[in-house]
């Protein structure tokens, strides 16, 4: 009985390894906000929003009052965004993921988290964006892209700091 338990929780374990460096929808996304924003060099990975930076509960207020959205999204308290939240994961870049003309380091310009779709669509999502060249040129902003015409759009941004 043991064993089997052991057997199970490795592959749980494997199969979180294997989520977390392949995600077809969240490596398009990368992928094409890497194009939008122009990326020379990429952090190596992409890692779950961190709540407890800034309060959910505004961002998705903030996100609420935005009237570009043509889909309502997701409450504050619905349990996808909190399952996405939750289950998240960070997701490692590499040349077989993200274009091997992308530098992927540990001191890169452009760092981007796990996004975080806001509605049932998966067709407008949440995700903080870092561009860091110096102590004195950093920005991190919370954006939300909505598919327009096959194509990711930006609607709009909030600046969380700037320096």
């Amino acid at each position: 009985m043991k064993r089997a338990s052991f057997i199970s929780i490795f592959i749980v374990i494997l199969s979180g390894i294997q989520a977390q460096e392949y995600n077809p929808a969240i490596t398009e996304i990368i992928k094409d906000l890497c194009e939008i924003h122009n990326v020379k060099s990429l952090y190596y990975k992409s890692s779950k929003i961190q709540w407890y930076t800034y309060s959910k509960t505004d961002l998705l207020i903030w996100c609420k009052s935005i009237q570009e959205f043509n889909e309502t999204i997701l409450s504050e308290d619905s349990i996808e965004i909190n399952n996405q939240i939750r289950l998240s994961k960070s997701i490692k870049w590499n040349k077989k993921n993200i274009s091997k003309e992308i530098l992927k380091r540990k001191n890169a310009n452009h760092s981007f988290s796990v996004p975080i779709f806001l509605n049932n669509s998966k067709n407008i999502f949440l995700i903080y964006h870092s561009e860091y060249y110096n102590p004195e040129a950093a920005t991190g902003t919370i954006e939300i892209y909505e598919k327009q015409d096959n194509q990711w759009k930006l609607l709009c941004s909030m600046l969380l700091y700037i320096s």
